[in-house]
This record gives C-alpha cells, sequence and structure tokens, in this order.
C-alpha cells in the first residue's frame, strides 16, 4: 500500500480558478489483533500512514505495556489493513486490560474502534 496518493484539487484566487493534481499523504486503519496463549484479541485499530508498519505495532505494543522487549513478540503477519501479532508467554498482555472497545474519543472517532468492516462501510 502506497504512502502518498495523487488527488484532484482545485487552485483558486481572486481572479481565477485552476486545476490541478497534489500529491497527499494517504491514511488507513490497521487493525491490531495479539494472540496470546492460543486465543485472539483486538487490541484496537490505529490510524497510519502505510510504510512502516511493523515498526509502529512493535511500538504500540511496547506504549500499551504489553511487551517490555522485541523478544516478547514471536511472530508479525501484515495483510493490507490487518495485522497479527504473536507474542509470548514472557509479555505482560491482560486482556481485560488491553483490548479495547471504546467508540467515544477526542479525536476522528477512528481509534478505539473494533472493527474495520464498520469503517469502510462508511466510504
Amino acid at each position: 500500500m502506497d504512502s502518498v496518493g495523487d488527488v484532484d484539487i482545485q487552485r483558486i484566487s481572486f481572479d481565477s480558478k485552476t486545476y490541478d493534481t497534489d500529491s497527499v499523504a494517504v491514511e488507513s486503519p490497521l487493525s491490531i489483533n495479539v494472540e496470546f496463549r492460543g486465543d485472539s484479541y483486538s487490541v484496537g485499530i490505529l490510524m497510519r500512514t502505510p510504510g512502516d508498519d511493523e515498526e509502529l505495532v512493535i511500538g504500540f505494543l511496547f506504549g500499551e505495556g504489553i511487551i517490555t522487549e522485541k523478544k516478547h513478540v514471536t511472530e508479525i503477519l501484515i495483510d493490507d489493513n490487518c495485522c497479527k501479532v504473536k507474542i509470548s508467554e514472557e509479555s505482560f498482555f491482560d486482556p481485560l486490560e488491553h483490548v479495547r472497545k471504546t467508540s467515544v474519543s477526542s479525536a476522528c472517532g477512528i481509534c478505539g474502534r473494533d472493527s474495520i468492516n464498520n469503517l469502510l462501510r462508511l466510504q
């Protein structure tokens, strides 16, 4: 998935209007699912510019306190807007603490959603 896309724009000045194409950063959701002790848990959806998804996910897991070392991540599979992460028994994952089901935030409303499918229907 590209991190930059071209969009049609209008440039408007006092006495004219022109049409052009401009490059903009792409933003799309990434669903993060953690596999721990054989069970899978959704830990949230992040909005990101595609590109360094693996690093983003590892940083997110570290920031959430789910892992404290990179070696706690045993496998990462990223497919478009979905990331599946297997974490070791040594991690600090607690489903009661780390699984997000919030839909209210001060952001745009994407973060904290539990399903990308619901968001994609809005487009």
